[in-house]
């Protein structure tokens, strides 16, 4: 009965819609992820709900258009210049809220089904306003980001200035993010957005060594026990990668219920704790 609990409480956090969704940005988020997965099939339906009938669109060649162009290239009588269908994702989201207005910032990345390795990228700026109740995108902003763009990305990674480190609060709220995303993936059958997931929460940050001493201060002889959920979570990330790399949904998916089973253990055992202690100022 616990196990049901957990998969029926865990089901309503995931798969909350606009309606109930608790802040403008989880709206927003929602919204976006579900349209990437109409985008991705070329569903005029999912173009209908989130573009705003006054939209204007100013796309990455530096053509401009609005909606009805857009609804025309759905149905046919619209050359968009797309010979090739792609999987649309959406990441490094960021909202700024202003009112009954919005900004929706991100990166967005398209993956080829002709079975090309070579990704496209943007970056994606969109305005929202409520309308009639519902938020829609009245302005639109494409980018498409360089290729040389991203191997700079990757090369200055060394000469850069070492950063912050950052807390476990900051680490827990990355973890959560990342297990949003395992879950999207999952949901839309969409194996390299849980592959990406579970890589975050596998590879994610070293705790500061401050705090691991007043962990450890406080846990005592338990520290073992809270370390080895830590490993139990890193295992599953693993295997989970390596499932949804293979596009085994069905091991992919009873790993990751392990693993909400383990990050759930392990706060009902240590986060009232673990944040008491951390909340204190260092002595």
């Amino acid at each position: 009965m616990k196990k049901l609990f957990r998969l029926i409480t865990l089901s309503f956090l995931l798969m909350s819609t606009y309606a109930f969704a608790s802040s403008t940005q989880e709206q927003l988020t929602t919204m976006l992820l579900d349209f990437m997965k109409g985008a991705s099939e070329n569903d005029p339906a999912a173009h209908d709900r989130f573009w705003s009938d006054e939209l204007i669109y100013t796309s990455s060649s530096g053509t401009r258009f609005g909606k009805a162009s857009i609804m025309e290239s759905l149905t046919g009588t619209y050359d968009s210049g797309e010979e090739d269908e792609v999987v649309w994702s959406a990441e490094d989201i960021q909202i700024q809220e202003f009112g009954d207005t919005a900004v929706v910032a991100f990166r967005l990345i398209g993956k080829p089904t002709s079975g090309s390795e070579e990704l496209m990228q943007y970056f994606n700026t969109g305005t929202f306003h409520i309308q009639n109740s519902r938020w829609k995108a009245v302005a639109w902003q494409a980018t498409r980001i360089p290729e040389a763009e991203e191997q700079m990305k990757e090369s200055k990674v060394v000469a850069a200035e070492p950063s912050q480190e950052p807390t476990l609060k900051e680490i827990m709220q990355g973890l959560r993010e990342d297990v949003f995303i395992i879950a999207d993936g999952l949901f839309t059958d969409n194996m390299d957005r849980m592959a990406k997931g579970a890589s975050g929460i596998a590879h994610h940050p070293s705790i500061p060594g401050e705090q691991v001493q007043r962990v450890a201060a406080e846990l005592g002889p338990e520290m073992p026990a809270f370390k080895q959920f830590d490993m139990q979570v890193h295992d599953l990330s693993l295997s989970i990668i390596t499932a949804a790399r293979s596009q085994d949904r069905e091991s992919a998916g009873a790993d990751f219920q392990q693993l909400i089973n383990g990050c759930l253990a392990c706060h009902t055992s240590y986060k009232e704790r673990v944040a008491n202690v951390l909340n204190e100022p260092a002595q």
